[in-house]
């Protein structure tokens, strides 16, 4: 079942709180903004609440913006300065229940997995940034944009798992029942448990950094000639440490290993960039745009790893203890230096088309990269020098039959290189479930992306339709081949291409209506969308051969929303109603296909008074789950909410709202992952 929650919010602790103060004059203006609250809301003036576990966050800051000189042309003055000040803190807490299943080839039995996590964050963030801008002319205009940050975080963690030969949910758990027990109990002892693993670490980062933008551009005539010049420049070093301590115990060949590691890695990081962009008019409403941008990346990192002393029992992690001699268990082997240094050129050319019916852009960029990595790990000293060359091909369209029904097609090509420590002949199993090799015949990939996008609106309807089209393909895309290890539960990974054009691919397509009733007091919408998405990837049990089975995994996602709402001066109320379906199927292991559901139905409604300006609205909506791999995640939630509000003073000036959300405590939060080889669904706790 899900993880015992100790959990430090009460319904009766739960706050949000935010203000903000503007202050405007001629040519000025600054503005203060403060807020805090424990109820995961995603930041001022965004409203909402988001994200998983449950975050304590705070926020404030100061900006301002002044206008000096002379007005060269309308609201645009010889001088302007402008900058803010801001701090950002939080502190979550993150628990998390996964049910994982690994697709093994025909005649073997897939691998599951179930893993109980929590884990604790921390961090402080302070930025400022300043904005300079010069105008000496109507033909010239020169920005300066400083900036520095700084950023300290804390964070630590506590995970449980154990693989498994059988789903445990739904053929070993009724076995035990009686007993008490639960997969991820130490005291599970069935023939069917692989693995148990049991980690505990903590960490911390502080990092500074401080960069600088100036760009100059020129106009040289009316006509769209014009010179622009950019010149970008950043420096920062970090600081960070980790330690962890592990227990597995692999059941089938009664043995066990402990890791108990510390680390400590400094870096710093400098680049600089400066690009030149040309725009020149070839005739009337056609423009040819040329563009070149150098760029120089240089990363440092010096990660000193210490195995230390085994102090770990066979069930049981102790608090973590740093020893006072530690740098002398300092492993040459686990330690790793890194230098890269990447200079790339950015050769691009566009031309521009605006008519009176359509746009259009079509260009190119070329890539050349040179790429240099100095890497020492596992015993390797490795100097290498790398030279690539990309292509990105673009065409946009755009036809308009009038300003309100209009036709877009996008599309893009992008070629990108694997990255260097993928290239390294280097295995890794410093970690003996999850054991790492590099190829150093991977090739680069390329990615094809097309959208078709059709919008009509109809004003005196108040009618709109839209729709879309979407289509993604990689060619030699990379995946992992996995080994999969039915002694130990481990898995052994190596980067690989996959060939041919359809072996990793989506297609997708979209419609949105929505239109007024005759009356207009009756409205009606509709959106409906529809995924398919192909994967391929390579897993394997058996290692007496070079062999790989290819997994193949083939899902299909359908979504509908309608909605009906009745308003009139006083009073508007929505019924609503959603699906959401999902179809996985697996060519190795069709005792995995899914087929899963989410929908939700409900009423909602908003009450004016304006004879005392309140405000009252509510929703209410059944939402439920069927399709997933444990029972607990099916699951019915009556989810209400409620919020009333008064405006008062000047104009209704100020507002001051009380907000209800989950007022029954019924919320939870469940997602589902598919890819070729495998399937996860994972459990988060939340704020109700």
């Amino acid at each position: 079942g899900r993880p015992t929650q100790e959990t430090a919010y009460d319904i009766n602790n739960l706050y949000t709180v935010k203000g903000m103060v503007n202050r405007f004059k001629e040519n000025e203006h600054y503005s203060v903004i403060l807020s805090t609250n424990n109820v995961n809301d995603r930041g001022f003036g965004r409203g909402g609440r988001g994200g998983n576990g449950m975050t304590q966050s705070s926020m404030g800051g100061f900006s301002l913006a002044k206008n000096l000189g002379e007005e060269v042309e309308k609201n645009k003055y010889q001088f302007q300065i402008g900058g803010g000040l801001r701090f950002f803190h939080n502190d979550s807490d993150v628990q998390s229940q996964t049910a994982s299943e690994t697709f093994l080839e025909k005649g073997s039995r897939n691998s599951f997995s179930n893993s109980r996590s929590q884990s604790n964050n921390e961090s402080l963030r302070v930025n400022a940034d300043l904005r300079l801008e010069w105008r000496p002319d109507t033909m010239t205009d020169i920005i300066f944009r400083p900036s520095v940050s700084h950023s300290k975080s804390n964070n630590a963690s506590n995970n449980l798992s154990a693989t498994f030969d059988q789903d445990p949910y739904e053929t070993i758990l009724d076995k035990y029942a009686d007993e008490g027990y639960e997969p991820l109990d130490s005291a599970w002892t069935d023939d069917s448990r692989i693995n148990y693993n049991s980690r505990q670490s903590a960490g911390g980062n502080e990092s500074t950094s401080v960069n600088g933008r100036l760009q100059i551009n020129r106009k040289f005539n009316s006509e769209g000639r014009n010179l622009t010049l950019t010149l970008n420049g950043g420096y920062s070093t970090s600081e960070s440490f980790s330690n962890s301590t592990s227990f597995t115990r692999f059941y089938r060949n009664d043995s066990t290993s402990t890791i108990n590691r510390y680390n400590t890695t400094p870096s710093k990081t400098y680049n600089y960039n400066t690009r030149i962009m040309w725009s020149e008019p070839l005739w009337t409403a056609t423009f040819l745009q040329l563009s070149y941008q150098f760029s120089y990346r240089y990363n440092n990192s010096d990660r000193s790893t210490y195995n230390l002393p085994d102090v770990l029992d066979n069930w049981s992690l102790p608090e973590w203890i740093l020893p006072d001699d530690y740098e002398r268990y300092r492993s040459e082997e686990l330690s790793r230096f890194a230098t890269y240094e990447n200079m790339d050129h950015d050769i691009t050319a566009q031309l521009r088309l605006i008519r009176e019916k359509y746009n259009m852009n079509v260009g190119f960029t070329l890539l050349p990269q040179h790429s240099k990595m100095n890497y020492q790990y596992m015993g390797y000293n490795i100097d290498t020098v790398r030279t690539v060359f990309n292509f990105t091909p673009t065409m946009n369209f755009r036809y308009r039959w009038s300003k309100q029904t209009s036709l877009r097609i996008n599309y893009r090509g992008r070629s990108s290189q694997p990255s260097m420590t993928d290239l390294l002949p280097i295995t890794d199993d410093s970690d003996p479930l999850n054991i790492t090799k590099g190829n150093p015949g991977l090739k680069p990939t390329f990615n094809n992306s097309l959208s078709v996008q059709f919008q009509d609106f109809k004003v005196e309807r108040l009618q709109n339709i839209s729709a879309n089209l979407r289509l993604n393909n990689t060619l030699n895309s990379i995946v992992n081949k996995i080994t999969y290890n039915e002694e130990t539960g481990g898995r052994e990974s190596q980067p690989t291409n996959l060939d041919g054009w359809w072996s990793n691919w989506s297609a997708g397509a979209g419609i949105a209506y929505n239109t007024a009733l005759p009356n207009q007091r009756y409205k009606v919408s509709s959106s409906t969308n529809a995924n398919y998405n192909y994967q391929e990837g390579y897993v394997r049990t058996k290692t007496d051969d070079n062999s790989f089975p290819l997994a193949a995994t083939r899902s299909v996602t359908l979504s509908e929303r309608l909605t009906g709402t009745y308003q009139n001066d006083w009073l508007e109320i929505t019924l609503q109603g959603s699906l959401n379906y999902n179809r996985a199927r697996n060519n190795l292991q069709p005792t995995a296909n899914r087929d899963t559901y989410i929908f939700s139905y409900g009423p909602s409604t908003n009450i004016q008074l304006p004879w005392w300006n309140i405000k009252i609205s509510s929703d209410i909506g059944m939402n439920s789950r069927r399709g997933f791999s444990e029972p607990e995640f099916n699951t019915d939630e009556l989810i209400w909410n409620a919020q009333v509000s008064k405006s008062f003073l000047a104009q209704n000036a100020a507002t001051v709202s009380v907000q209800f959300y989950d007022i029954l405590g019924q919320q939870s939060n469940v997602s589902r992952i598919v890819n070729a080889t495998m399937r996860s669904d994972t459990w988060y706790n939340t704020v109700n």
